[in-house]
């Protein structure tokens, strides 16, 4: 799973099913939890989307499915973007990268009630789309009403139900990062 920590994956979700499930007909606890190690590597699908696209600024249309980003430069989501070249930037970003989704995946896949998006930690607060549709943000951004919160330190994970309209099954899909960086280091890393 380390190797995950840096790419941007779509899981299959199966872990609250089971545990809804087995807490209904109260099993043993070794039980439930050898199932949940055991489970995620036999029961999940996944795509690791590690060709990013990069600008900096800020323009909500930059979340649009149809953008054109093919200009942006390439970025790693390894490491800030200060060590690739935006030494000292401070502001708003954006990262985008395409992906298919295969409905083949979501057949294959032990349960098949959701798609989770596991990202990178982001420094410091980030709001992702999928295809132009917002679905998660941590932390919180400057233009928000209650003010700027960092939350560089957290891994980030959001859950959309797999029949979500933003979900473009057997077809082309967009993630676009709207992040904000407000000092030191920024953008995806770890």
């Amino acid at each position: 799973y380390d190797e995950l920590h840096w790419h941007f994956c779509v899981l299959l979700e199966w872990q609250l099913f089971l545990s809804t499930y087995f807490k209904t007909y109260q099993m043993n606890r070794r039980l439930l939890f050898l199932l949940t190690i055991l489970l995620p590597v036999a029961s999940f699908a996944q795509i690791k989307l590690d060709k990013w696209k990069f600008k900096t600024g800020d323009n909500a249309s930059w979340s649009s499915k149809d953008f054109d980003d093919k200009i942006w430069p390439a970025i790693s989501p390894l490491k800030e973007y200060e060590y690739q070249g935006y030494k000292g930037f401070d502001g708003f970003s954006w990262y985008r990268s395409n992906f298919k989704l295969p409905a083949l995946l979501r057949r294959q896949s032990l349960l098949q009630d959701s798609v989770l998006f596991v990202l990178a930690k982001i420094d410091d607060a980030d709001e992702t789309f999928l295809n132009g549709v917002s679905i998660g943000k941590t932390g919180r951004l400057p233009d928000n009403p209650e003010g700027f919160l960092a939350a560089s330190d957290k891994r980030r994970k959001y859950v959309l139900p797999w029949n979500h309209p933003a979900l473009n099954w057997d077809g082309n899909n967009v993630i676009a990062i709207r992040v904000f960086d407000w000092k030191n280091e920024g953008g995806m890393w770890g």
